[in-house]
């Protein structure tokens, strides 16, 4: 508690960052200290996140400095070594930062206030330059000064002093260079009416990298087409590296640039609105795709492919399915089928393949009509009875024939009714085979 006393004397606040949530057993401790040290307490469970609260952090601390209230600028002798003109009388700024000025720098403005702040600084970074203004240029505190007549040479001063001097290109050429997301681009813009060109080669870029605690580097890269009128050569800056740009155009025409750096660690720039939609489509429509911000049109609209489903299987259980039904009816039968009747030409004709069964009935019967049995299942056969004595029909002997009647066939005594089936039908056979010799004799006389 007497090291948070001590620098709360010394004009120092303490903010913490808690590893976990508000609900851990330090957190109250943690949050006591901050209170204590009249500063801000953070908690993430996350430890990416924590280069992020330190940077929010210190904005928050830099925004407390900032002064809110109108401020006179008076002018000190060293903005004279910008070019800067003696009259200038510029008008008084809503706000500024409140800083302090560096070793080593040089003060081109001053407030009139008790703070007697920098509002203009300037002074030499290793083979560059920076200057710095601590006000608005449009905003909400940019006061009065935004509407002095000489703002513009003014701001125009302190960026020429640091981009140093520039030669002037031939056939109206123009050199540019911008940093934009941690990438330094290098155009060359020529005249769209040029007659030709002045370079035979492509113009080459002469790099310096400067890291602290590194040793200088020296890099040569080649700028390329971006356009017909304009060559581009794209520089990655990397961490706290500061690089020095000079082009060569062709031979005795080169042309230095303004050393850059980044404004901030690529971590905590700020993120610009709606960057990774438009990257998003970007490539879309690079890749010949579609941007689908609507995820549920997302399954409707996939387009219908072809689809080779395999058949070999199925074909394979159906035949065998087939096989083994045809097994069951034969063993079986189980399935009625309809028996095929003739047609009517076939029975004119008489040239039908079908069996007709009520033809082959016996002499004796009372009718002689077919009649087609309804098909029924096979039955088992059983084994029949023996036949009684009564049952079974006499049999006839034929008479004996005498030695004179030897040439005369023999003749059977006429049947009676009762005789049975055997005889008629022998009889039937006797009388076709003496048509066949030529007689006429009744075998029954």
């Amino acid at each position: 508690m007497n090291l948070i006393a001590d620098m709360r004397k010394a004009s120092m606040s303490i903010s913490v960052i808690g590893l976990g949530t508000k609900k851990d057993v330090d957190a109250r401790l943690l949050e006591d200290i901050a209170k204590r040290g009249e500063g801000n307490i953070y908690f993430t469970d996350r430890p990416k996140e924590i280069p992020r609260i330190f940077a929010q952090d210190t904005f928050a601390v830099a925004r407390n400095t900032f002064i809110k209230e109108p401020a006179a600028i008076e002018l000190a002798g060293a903005l004279n070594t910008l070019g800067a003109p003696a009259s200038w009388n510029p008008t008084p700024v809503g706000g500024y930062n409140l800083t302090y000025l560096k070793e080593k720098a040089s003060v081109g403005m001053l407030t009139k206030d008790t703070y007697r702040a920098p509002i203009v600084a300037f002074w030499q970074s290793g083979n560059g330059r920076t200057s710095c203004f601590m006000g608005e240029a449009d905003g909400t505190y940019a006061g009065d000064f935004a509407n002095w007549e000489q703002a513009g040479d003014f701001y125009a001063t302190l960026s020429g002093w640091a981009a140093g001097q520039q030669s002037e290109l031939p056939d109206r050429m123009l050199l540019t260079q911008e940093v934009r997301e941690g990438v330094c681009f290098v155009q060359l813009h020529l005249d769209p009416d040029r007659q030709g060109e002045l370079f035979t080669e492509l113009p080459r870029l002469n790099l310096l990298r400067e890291s602290p605690g590194k040793p200088l580097q020296k890099n040569d890269t080649v700028m390329n087409w971006k356009t017909a009128d304009v060559l581009e050569s794209s520089i990655p800056l990397e961490g706290e590296e500061t690089i020095r740009t000079s082009v060569n155009i062709a031979t005795n025409i080169s042309q230095s640039l303004p050393p850059v750096c980044l404004p901030y660690s690529p971590e905590f720039a700020p993120d610009k609105p709606d960057r990774g939609r438009n990257a998003l489509a970007s490539i879309s429509r690079t890749s010949g795709g579609r941007e689908r911000i609507n995820l549920a049109d997302i399954w409707s609209a996939i387009p219908r492919q072809p689809r080779f489903v395999p058949l070999s299987l199925w074909l394979v259980l159906t035949g065998l399915l087939l096989f083994l039904l045809e097994v069951f009816q034969r063993r079986t039968g189980f399935f009625e089928f309809r028996k095929r009747t003739p047609s009517n030409t076939e029975t004119e004709s008489g040239r039908t393949t079908l069996r007709d069964i009520g033809s082959l009935t016996q002499a004796g019967s009372a009718t002689g009509k077919t009649e087609t049995p309804p098909f029924k299942l096979p039955r088992r056969k059983r084994r029949k009875k023996s036949a009684k004595k009564e049952d079974i029909p006499p049999v006839i002997a034929p008479p004996m024939l005498d030695q004179d009647d030897g040439n005369q066939p023999p003749v059977l005594p006429p049947q009676t009714p009762d005789a049975g089936t055997t005889f008629d039908a022998l009889s039937q056979a006797r009388k076709r085979a003496q048509e066949r010799r030529g007689t006429n004799e009744n075998p029954g006389d």
